[in-house]
């Protein structure tokens, strides 16, 4: 078990001190093997059960699991994974020893595997999961009956590294950070990134998700534990720069990589300009638009090697309005918008997208037809109160879903805007039903 705690201590410092750099991990030194080592193995299981296991991580082409000598007894039986376990040796011809070798099609699957598999139980069992450095191919038999070395040595060498998006990837899932995740549209916007679509008209694949929440509610800890393969949660302040540092690092340690960034985070108070602080103004674009900024530096070393590279601001129609009492958040999305784009005008490889989501049926409408109400007019008030009481509110999941489509199949090309422009190219503003999203909604 020593191994196993060493191999776990070493990852979890790299995780803290936020190492995003691959080369400087100590995975590196390993870079040319697409082999490694698992031990701590339960003996009943099989090649095609191993297979199952490691295959969450990517394309395995060999296994090799050595098997004990029929007439050795208890000798053959391998400890050196320094597993404990209350099951019997194996001594029966064909059983293996309790250890083998695997490997992946793309050697940066080694990484995924020995991180995230080394320590986990299977069957009572701790593996230990480890690279290796110099895989040795075993004998086999010619036509002749004589043990040889085997011919394939190429089995040896790690295979070429693949770009993102080639046919061999790790996973096929894009890789989506999130923020604002714990409540409301977030959460909502979570749940469709996490399964997909399969509709007929508006199809996205299914994603694995990082996200940023200030707190992890009961809701959005079930989800962690439920998709525990494609789901990270980062508590901790959106506007920090280590805890957007470290929510990439965990994408890029986890799932190999960051595709796509949705920006929801933010925050809604009422007050005049007459009454509003300096300090009150300032705190909310600290939220709402500096933070956009520090998730962004965060992201964009990865979203400029991604084959998607996609951004998704969610806005509001408050970007364009002048409702009273709204002075500082009316301000934060206008903001939010002229940093879409120009995102897309000064990164040529990224699609940026700002959408109006309407108005929807979350905590922000009820403090709205609350507390809010003393700052806004009359008649602003009776809107909100009028679309709530006749039922007229969006569900979190419509807009949700035109987010998450944009996040995992939107590009600068597509969609096209009515004059035929990609409004990914452009940083476009546009409303979450709106006919130039044919494809991407679901009303």
């Amino acid at each position: 078990m020593n191994v196993v705690r060493e191999i776990t201590r070493i990852n979890q410092t790299e995780l803290d001190i936020a190492i995003n750099n691959p080369s400087a991990s100590w995975h590196e030194q390993y870079k040319d093997s697409a082999y490694i080592f698992i031990g701590g193995l339960p003996y009943d299981l099989t090649e095609g059960d191993v297979i199952a296991i490691f295959s969450q991580y990517g394309e395995v082409v060999d296994v090799n699991l050595p098997r004990a000598n029929p007439n050795a007894g208890e000798k053959n039986d391998d400890r050196r994974d320094g597993a404990s376990t209350s099951q019997p040796k194996p001594v029966g011809k064909g059983k293996h020893r309790g250890f083998g070798f695997l490997m992946y099609e793309d050697q940066r699957s080694t990484v995924l595997a020995v991180d995230n598999l080394n320590g986990a139980q299977v069957l009572g069992r701790t593996l230990r999961v480890d690279h290796v450095a110099s895989y040795k191919q075993p004998k086999v038999t010619d036509d002749e009956g004589n043990r040889v070395d085997a011919e394939s040595k190429s089995l040896n060498a790690a295979p070429p590294q693949l770009g993102v998006g080639a046919a061999a990837t790790m996973s096929d899932k894009p890789v989506v950070l999130l923020t604002g995740a714990s409540r409301g549209l977030g959460l909502a916007i979570l749940k469709l990134l996490l399964s997909g679509s399969t509709s007929a008209s508006a199809a996205f694949p299914a994603s694995r998700v990082v996200t940023i929440s200030r707190s992890l509610p009961e809701e959005l800890s079930s989800l962690q534990a439920q998709h525990s393969s494609d789901l990270v949660c980062v508590q901790g302040d959106v506007t920090s720069s280590d805890v957007n540092a470290d929510a990439v690092s965990k994408a890029v340690s986890k799932f190999g990589r960051l595709d796509s960034v949705v920006l929801n985070a933010g925050v809604v108070s009422t007050q005049r300009l007459a009454d509003l602080s300096p300090k009150d103004f300032a705190d909310m674009l600290n939220v709402n638009t500096v933070s956009l900024i520090t998730t962004l530096t965060a992201s964009l070393p990865e979203l400029r090697k991604s084959k998607l590279g996609t951004v998704v601001f969610v806005s509001s129609g408050a970007a364009t309005g002048n409702i009273a009492g709204w002075t500082a958040y009316n301000a934060s999305k206008a903001a939010m918008n002229a940093i879409a784009r120009t995102l897309a005008n000064e990164e040529e490889g990224i699609a940026a997208f700002a959408v109006r989501p309407g108005v929807v049926d979350t905590d922000m409408q009820t403090l709205l037809r609350g507390a809010g109400k003393d700052a806004m007019k009359p008649q602003e008030v009776e809107r909100f109160v009028t679309l709530h009481k006749e039922g007229k509110l969006l569900r979190p999941e419509q807009p949700a879903f035109s987010i998450a489509a944009l996040a995992t199949k939107g590009t600068r090309d597509e969609p096209k805007g009515k004059d035929g422009k990609g409004l990914g190219g452009q940083g476009a503003f546009v409303t979450w039903n709106e006919d130039v999203l044919e494809g991407y909604k679901n009303e």
